[in-house]
């Protein structure tokens, strides 16, 4: 059974963290062209931050994700009328034969894949949802800007709601997955979120898309910010 990344802990503090949804990369600012009025699939879904926003475009939106607990977080928020929420890990096959017009995912989901072998995978699945020429948008962890990081060990930044956030970075095997642990106060004390990335760089991911049946159409490097942001079309 693959990890859950996202537990009861990062269930509790997620929304805070981050607040609402922003323009960090671009990529929600060319959303709106690609899923008015489509059929849309978001993996990673989590808490629904950005697909309550989709879904006020789109004719309906599949959200998948493996955490219970951040999808219980979306239900008591209340799931928009055209949204279905599928508790499943995109790096196994996906349990449905829909089929979509447009798929995305925000802050970086598929470098939670463990390995590029894993990642190729999960992005065919993907690939499998979607007809030749849809287009597939997705955030990732920036490696240059991680790698830079991690020569410091980590940094501090504030949550949305002001609380300080302590960021501890490592990469204990020396290979490309990097370790994240997060710790912020609640009312309740602190918390902590542990997570595992697998950092690849541009030219990684667009090989790993392309052996996954996708063209990279677009790429967004912004230095120094933690996402940068991909597009890519299913080929013909």
């Amino acid at each position: 059974m693959k990890d859950v990344q996202y537990g009861e802990s990062a269930a509790l503090i997620y929304d805070r963290l981050l607040g609402e949804p922003s323009y960090v990369t671009g990529m929600l600012a060319r959303l709106p062209e690609l899923v008015t009025g489509a059929h849309v699939l978001e993996l990673g879904v989590g808490t629904g931050r950005v697909a309550t926003w989709v879904s006020s475009m789109a004719a309906s939106l599949v959200g998948v994700d493996n955490s219970a607990p951040m999808l219980q977080v979306f239900r008591r928020k209340g799931v928009p009328g055209n949204v279905t929420l599928v508790e499943a890990d995109f790096r196994d096959p996906l349990p449905f034969r829909m089929s979509f017009d447009v798929a995305y995912s925000a802050l970086g989901s598929f470098a939670y894949c463990a390995t590029k072998e894993e990642l190729v995978a999960a992005l065919a699945g993907v690939a499998d949802r979607v007809s030749p020429g849809s287009p597939l948008c997705f955030e990732y962890y920036s490696a240059e800007t991680y790698r830079m990081l991690l020569r410091s060990g980590g940094f501090t930044i504030s949550s949305s709601s002001g609380n300080p956030v302590s960021i501890e970075l490592a990469q204990p095997s020396g290979g490309d997955v990097m370790t994240m642990r997060t710790t912020t106060s609640t009312e309740a004390g602190a918390v902590t979120l542990d997570e595992n990335v697998l950092l690849l760089g541009p030219d990684e991911l667009a090989d790993g898309l392309r052996r996954a049946g996708w063209e990279l159409s677009e790429s967004h490097i912004q230095r120094g910010h933690p996402f940068d942001w991909f597009m890519a079309r299913k080929k013909q």
